[in-house]
């Protein structure tokens, strides 16, 4: 297995003063050992230490035991320190929602902690649906807007130019030419 991580963070100084405590499966903890230097990530095995987690800027909750990820979550809430809480959204300060990135695009996907598979599924579903251009046109769009900002006073005349570049982009499923976009900019709003 590739050891991206390393190869991403080694030269970065910053991490080089941050520690990580985690109780994870003996098979993870091989390959995590196995994969990344002992520099990057030192790993202690041990028991959830209580007074610990004031140290902590976020805990997750992920163990199989619910009383225990209970009170872990409480404790978390008591010191005022993050938390997400593997088996309940409610006890969560924060989640983990499955992702899809096209580029500058980012959507979400939560289905709450019943199955984080149905999440999984959807997200694969979104992934297919959303084509890759997409990413293209939401660039071109963003450079559009500044433009328009910075040009043209009158609102119903940049949300005209604005509406009508995205639908014709999405419509021909490819950024616009500065001709095209000229042509907007000349109709002008009706």
């Amino acid at each position: 297995m590739e050891n991206t991580l390393d190869k991403r963070y080694s030269s970065n100084s910053n991490l080089k003063n941050i520690s990580y405590d985690l109780e994870i499966s003996e098979n993870l903890l091989e390959s995590l050992s196995a994969d990344l230097s002992e520099d990057l990530l030192k790993i202690r095995k041990n028991i959830f230490l209580e007074k610990e987690i004031g140290k902590a800027f976020l805990v997750v909750a992920a163990t199989s035991n619910r009383e225990e990820n209970h009170h872990i979550a409480e404790l978390c809430h008591a010191y005022n320190v993050l938390v997400n809480v593997a088996d309940s959204e409610e006890e969560s300060s924060f989640i983990f929602p499955s992702v899809v990135r096209k580029g500058d695009i980012s959507i979400g996907i939560n289905s709450g902690t019943g199955s984080p598979t149905v999440s999984k599924h959807i997200r694969k579903q979104i992934e297919k649906a959303v084509p890759d251009y997409y990413a293209d046109i939401a660039v071109f769009m963003g450079k559009l807007r500044e433009y328009v900002k910075a040009n043209f006073k009158e609102e119903s005349q940049r949300r005209y130019i604005l509406k009508t570049a995205a639908a014709e982009a999405f419509a021909e499923e490819r950024v616009l030419t500065q001709k095209e976009i000229e042509e907007i900019i000349r109709q002008g709003p009706k």
